[in-house]
């Protein structure tokens, strides 16, 4: 076994230029899947913190009626809060705001100044506001949509819980910085027990965000939604961007595939002789085919090896540093930071090896059959079957 792979890799090394512009493009290949890999891991876990801190938590509790995509809805999904200590009650209605002069259709978020559930601040609604107006935060996104500063005002409208709408004069308190639109766009945020009183629900809520895993058990009105179940839709738009990815590599694996196999096909031809003299000096069919087939193979320790001296700085620097985004990400419309930090992980080591090295292996032994097939005497002769 061993003078095989010595055979391979003197082989190779002959080869010269041939062989290390196959494994350049197929180091280059790994580079690259490693890279989208990465990619795509570390935008997933981005995307996925952004939501747990600043909106899902560890899970909620929605009212059977509440439905984040039926606007018309909200006026009746509403209830009861649960007194619990771990879970914060946020009471979400359906209105309209005038700032300068036009009318914005927008969810009116009420929410207790003093949570520490979500990583964003809502102290700033404890602010003394001028009397007959209630204080307001909005996001950076909605602010700049608004165009409106910290201490503008403009009328808020709603229908309240008897069926007659409303209005009040509402003050920006604070603009406050969050990655995620949920909470930003097309939002503006009350303290509670304002918007309970405005409406007309004292006590009420549309849902509540749990600080910890162990949410209260769901009840006639109240249905849980666990933490993985509020984060399937983040979840499937990454895997519909892993799958674009996909394609990519599998054009790259199959130049990859139509390289090796070519060199190995002329490489086995125009060694018909020295093949034949192998087997006449004792060496079996099978035994030249996994010479070939070691030879396939060493492409792929060399391209590694090029990757992980040349790209594996790349790599810690990307993670470390993160990839600016060009243009703003803030109308892109998903909870993603400007800087994005990839996140390469070992199972993604792994499958890019084992996936190389399976392609290398299929590339080798294909060309390579031919072989048993071979008798030594045609061979040294320059016959080929």
């Amino acid at each position: 076994m061993i003078f095989l792979w010595k055979q391979a890799l003197k082989q190779l090394l002959q080869s010269g230029a041939k062989t290390w512009l196959n494994v350049l493009v197929l180091a280059l290949t790994i580079f690259t899947m490693i890279f989208l890999d990465g990619l795509y891991h570390g935008m997933h876990l981005q995307m996925k913190k952004i939501l747990i801190d600043s909106w899902v938590a560890q899970g909620q509790l929605w009212h059977q009626n509440y439905d984040p995509d039926d606007p018309l809805s909200l006026d009746e999904a509403h209830g009861p809060t649960m007194n619990h200590p771990s879970l914060t009650p946020i009471l979400i209605l359906q209105g309209s705001i005038y700032p300068k002069q036009r009318m914005v259709s927008t969810r009116i978020n009420g929410i207790p100044p003093e949570q520490k559930t979500l990583s964003v601040s809502f102290t700033a609604l404890r602010n003394n506001v001028p009397e007959g107006y209630v204080p307001l935060m909005v996001g950076r996104r909605m602010a700049k949509k608004l165009k409106v500063k910290v201490g503008e005002s403009f009328i808020i409208r709603w229908r309240t819980a008897q069926g007659a709408f409303y209005g009040v004069h509402g003050i920006v308190v604070e603009i406050f910085q969050s990655q995620n639109p949920e909470i930003d766009s097309n939002a503006i945020w009350l303290p509670l027990y304002e918007l309970q009183l405005m409406h007309g629900t004292p006590n009420h809520a549309s849902i509540h965000i749990s600080a910890t895993p162990e949410i209260p058990p769901a009840t006639s009105i109240w249905e849980i939604k666990t933490q993985d179940q509020l984060l399937e839709e983040t979840n499937r738009l990454v895997e519909v961007k892993q799958q674009t990815g996909l394609m990519l590599i599998a054009i790259l694996m199959f130049m990859i595939f139509l390289s090796v196999f070519d060199t190995q096909a002329l490489s086995i031809f125009h060694r018909r002789k020295e093949l034949g003299i192998l087997m006449a000096l004792g060496l079996t069919p099978r035994q030249v085919m996994g010479l070939l087939i070691m030879e396939g193979l060493l492409y792929g320790v060399l391209a590694f090896g090029l990757v992980a001296v040349f790209g594996g700085p790349v790599f810690l620097w990307l993670e470390t540093n993160g990839i600016q985004i060009p243009g703003d990400v803030d109308s892109w419309g998903v909870a993603i930071e400007q800087s994005l930090h990839p996140s390469y992980t070992t199972y993604g080591f792994v499958k890019t090896f084992l996936s190389v090295s399976i392609l290398l292996t299929v590339a080798s032994y294909w060309p390579a059959r031919k072989v048993g097939q071979l008798q030594p005497t045609q061979a040294i002769r320059g016959n080929w079957i």
